[in-house]
């Protein structure tokens, strides 16, 4: 349970939970949706697995059309992912994960969001954020009419000559070895289909996670492969990639791969609907995923799965521990003013916890306090990251140990969130969708844990 779901009268699964107390609010043990229980006992479905779009991708099917992500030789790294999906309260969608979205925002959400200052929009349908015809001008010509939801658009392509011959090869190939083996039986591979995604939770959990496991597995194939046995250290920082035009960070363009960028808290993912032998050319779907970037507005968006909230935000307000001047000197103009956010993420929410700090290019800068129980939460983040670090290295991890200020304990959560404590109040920052590095996110938390540690004692 995360801790806003007791903020309405009932939570999104249907369970209702007690309301959320006026002042200092109480945070669950298992706050933010961490837990740790044994990892042999978890089963870890894919993403794709649950997409509507694509029920039947994935490997041995299980009940409810969870599919493994891996051979159980890959246990490390699966019990490491286990871990990562543990610690991330935004790591699935509202859409696949039960919860039933608001179209749009209540005539209540509206009049606070025009209070509070500009919010961005997005249309029911994502299939309508672009005309067909800027998509075909991409992709080429689409043999149907697009079909999409809240999040996605699939659009139907032609397949080409080469892509049905060699998908017709490895199917027969499969057929040989095994007639009733998923691969012989993979109807998406009969069509061709591209899906956008478009992802505005700010979640940095599986970014963080998978440069940690990519870290892992080159250490584990380069041991294997070099006969002196030589380590590789993965404590050393990684040299940062080449910024992508357009993106804090994309994947690479060659060939037919996928393509996934984000800017700031916003990923748009472009996917074909069959995870082997893809038709549709890299360059093309990082040119269609720009094409979304650049219609969506550079503003907050009001949080889309709230139900209805009444009376007065609880206090003390989160906004109050870093003013707009002292924001703006590190991060630059703020595009709005600053605002209560969703369980530290970049959505706006009138009864939120966190504060966003909103600048150009999707770019937000979230502070969360805990006013109270700070102790029990820190020990959480820092548990579940101990967890991680005893499978592989984490040197973002290690250089939080050695931050000096005013505060009693640091630690970096697995989301890349740096919790500082002092006393019993705890201070979230999460400032890798921000347009600050770890040296501005230190220079507010100064600011901002001063403000609360003051505000939690009443001087």
């Amino acid at each position: 349970m995360t801790r806003e779901q007791g903020t309405g009268p009932q939570a999104a699964g249907g369970r209702r939970q007690p309301a959320e107390k006026a002042g200092h609010s109480e945070r669950p043990a298992a706050s933010r949706g961490i837990a740790i229980i044994p990892i042999e006992r978890v089963v870890i479905p894919s993403r794709q697995a649950r997409d509507p779009h694509r029920p039947e991708r994935g490997l041995s099917p299980l009940p409810g059309r969870q599919r493994f992500l891996a051979s159980l030789g890959m246990t490390k790294v699966l019990g490491m992912t286990c871990v990562f999906a543990l610690a991330c309260n935004r790591g699935e969608s509202a859409e696949r994960s039960g919860e039933k979205a608001i179209a749009t925002p209540s005539a209540s959400q509206t009049a606070q969001a025009a209070a509070d200052g500009p919010r961005g929009t997005l249309p029911n349908d994502m299939c309508q954020l672009i005309p067909v015809a800027d998509v075909e001008a991409i992709l080429g010509k689409l043999t149907g009419p697009p079909k999409g939801g809240k999040e996605t658009c699939k659009y139907p392509l032609p397949m080409d000559e080469e892509t049905a011959k060699s998908r017709a090869g490895y199917q027969q190939m499969a057929r040989d070895i095994n007639a009733k083996s998923a691969a012989a039986n993979d109807t998406t591979m009969n069509s061709v289909a591209v899906i956008v995604t478009v992802d505005m939770r700010g979640d940095m959990t599986f970014e963080r996670g998978g440069k940690i496991a990519g870290t892992m597995l080159a250490n584990m194939f380069a041991q294997v492969a070099n006969k002196n046995g030589a380590t590789i250290d993965t404590s050393k920082r990684a040299d940062e990639p080449k910024r992508p035009e357009g993106w804090d960070r994309a994947t690479s363009v060659h060939g037919k791969s996928d393509f996934r960028g984000r800017i700031g808290h916003l990923v748009v993912s472009v996917d074909e609907n069959s995870d082997l032998i893809n038709a549709v050319p890299s360059e093309k779907k990082a040119a269609l995923a720009a094409r979304v970037r650049d219609r969506i507005t550079d503003l907050p968006f009001v949080f889309p799965f709230a139900g209805p909230q009444t009376g007065p935000p609880p206090e003390p307000d989160p906004c109050s521990l870093v003013t707009r001047e002292e924001a703006e000197a590190v991060l630059g103009k703020l595009l709005a003013p600053p605002y209560r956010s969703h369980d530290g993420g970049p959505y706006a929410k009138p009864h939120g916890l966190s504060c966003g700090y909103y600048t150009a290019g999707h770019h937000v800068f979230v502070v969360t306090p805990s006013w109270a129980r700070g102790k029990q939460h820190f020990e959480i983040i820092r548990g579940v990251g101990t967890l991680v670090t005893s499978v592989a290295a984490d040197p973002d991890r290690e250089k939080a140990d050695t931050l000096d200020g005013p505060w009693d304990d640091v630690v970096l959560g697995l989301d890349g969130t740096l919790a500082f404590l002092k006393g019993d109040q705890l201070l979230e920052v999460e400032y890798l969708t921000s347009s600050t590095d770890a040296a501005g996110a230190v220079r507010l938390a100064r600011v901002a844990l001063k403000r609360l540690a003051s505000k939690a004692s009443g001087t």
